[in-house]
């Protein structure tokens, strides 16, 4: 086909302008050199530009090659090539970006009406299901986590899997894919949404033999629906002293499980489990996963302090808790890495991050930018972090009926008894104490066995000093 000069001249007009957000997006990425003493800077520059045209005279790609001699100090072809740059690049532009397989580096830009693919998501709330729905759904698949609905042509695959249903298709995994789990996101934008759909989807593919879930939910209401299904390792934790108690049940199940499997030469309990089904035993039982999640990390982390027993328990079920089978997923409002630091360097395997206001958040918890660019008010929309550093744009299931899965769940009556039940706890023979005499005598028995004054105060307040302390002192003094 003949082209006009119209043609030509608007081809030459759309490449120009794709070729400036390419050098824009060259420096959100670091791939520029300063030039000393001025506001300029040196970017990777463009040998050539070749228009590919279809029959029709329509442009499909337009092709990009970097002058390989010309590269500002520090930057070479991996850095051009590699996924982030090829992803933020495609972001930019709002078209597909690929590099070709060629000598150097070329770009080859889909010019097609290809939306990005947070365009191609469904609606906030499309997506809904019940719990029979999702039970359905992910039926044979033990311990099953419906993580979000994919984007319109997108398949993953690695820790995470696609299944069709209906005319969406979603992403899951499973709880020893996932690992620890870093959810951040501000307020309404949806982690909670995501946190109770995940919690339903792994109830509904499993058994209290195969999972244990503990929680702590200071905000006291969020998580109260869970309460007392039969998957639970203790109560809730819902005020600061509570959190000691539930760190202890999980630090101690970890150090069980990490005798058995030194015991038994056993790597995880996977292989524990195994050896179980090959060779039963009469005095041992398989070792269910144990999911600890807490939402709002930042605050229990702030009021335990870093300093505090209860914060290295929680620092120590992160590090080594995942060949236990014990795993943690914290949410956060407002990521912060002086909070988090200790805590998510390279223990969770998975981050996930909602809408945030400020770049640095979305670093603290995906170690990348780009959850401050999630739209303003779409609730529920989220990226999942892939390796690589590449991020997966997602939309979370909404779990209907939250009131109604207590048809579905197996509940737990008064004769229930708690897979962490210690009766010679000092939080609880403190609480059960039928009068301040008796809490009088626990406190003395406990400090003639060795336990300091700190530590007492840690374990029944949640914290030491201030307050803490006066109520040690008042019930220490009671007697006289």
């Amino acid at each position: 086909m003949t082209l006009t000069k119209e043609m030509e001249a608007s081809g030459i007009a759309v490449s120009h302008a794709i070729g400036q957000k390419i050098m824009l997006a060259f420096a959100d990425l670091g791939l520029t050199e300063d030039m000393p003493d001025t506001p300029f800077c040196v970017a990777p520059t463009f040998e050539t530009i070749e228009i590919v045209r279809g029959d029709n005279g329509s442009i499909e790609y337009i092709l990009f090659t970097i002058d390989m001699s010309k590269l500002p100090t520090g930057v070479v072809a991996t850095r051009l090539t590699s996924r982030r740059a090829v992803h933020h690049i495609s972001g930019v532009l709002g078209k597909q970006a690929t590099v070709l397989n060629t000598t150097g580096v070329t770009y080859a830009i889909a010019m097609g009406n290809v939306p990005p693919a947070m365009q191609r998501l469904p609606e906030p709330g499309a997506t809904t299901m019940n719990f029979v729905d999702i039970r359905r759904n992910l039926d044979g698949n033990d311990n099953a986590i419906l993580v979000g609905t994919l984007p319109e042509g997108i398949t993953v695959g690695g820790r995470f899997r696609s299944i069709d249903c209906g005319n969406v298709r979603l992403a899951i995994s499973n709880l020893s894919s996932m690992g620890h789990c870093l959810i951040g996101g501000m307020t309404q934008s949806g982690k909670t949404t995501w946190l109770h759909t995940a919690i339903a989807s792994l109830l509904a593919t499993s058994t209290p033999e195969t999972l244990w879930l503990a929680l702590i939910d200071l905000k006291v209401v969020e998580m109260s629906m869970w309460a007392k299904v039969e998957n639970m390792l203790c109560p809730i934790a819902t005020e600061e002293k509570d959190v000691f108690r539930v760190l202890k049940c999980c630090d101690d199940e970890m150090a069980r499980r990490q005798e058995l499997l030194l015991r038994y030469r056993c790597r995880s309990i996977k292989d524990f489990n195994d050896m179980l089904a090959y060779d039963p035993q009469d005095d041992l039982q398989p070792i269910p996963y144990l999911l600890l999640i807490i939402d709002e990390l930042a605050d229990i982390a702030l009021a335990l302090g870093k300093t505090s027993k209860a914060y290295a328990m929680l620092v120590r079920l992160c590090q080594k808790g995942a060949s236990m089978g014990v795993y943690v997923w914290g949410a956060l409002q407002n990521p912060l890495t002086e909070v988090i630091g200790t805590l998510a360097r390279g223990q969770f395997q998975t981050r996930i991050c909602f809408r945030v206001e400020e770049r640095g958040q979305s670093q603290a918890t995906l170690n990348i930018s780009g959850a401050e660019k999630i739209p303003v008010g779409v609730r529920g929309r989220f990226l999942l972090k892939l390796p690589g550093n590449r991020l997966l744009p997602l939309q979370s299931v909404m779990l209907a009926g939250l009131r109604d899965c207590a048809l579905d769940l197996s509940f737990y009556d008064d004769d229930f008894v708690w897979p962490c039940n210690d009766p010679n706890d000092i939080v609880q023979q403190f609480n059960d104490a039928s009068d301040i005499a008796e809490q009088r005598e626990i406190l003395q028995a406990a400090l003639r066995d060795g336990m300091t004054k700190k530590d007492i105060q840690q374990r029944i307040w949640g914290y030491s000093g201030g307050t803490a302390y006066d109520n040690l002192q008042a019930v220490l003094s009671s007697g006289g």
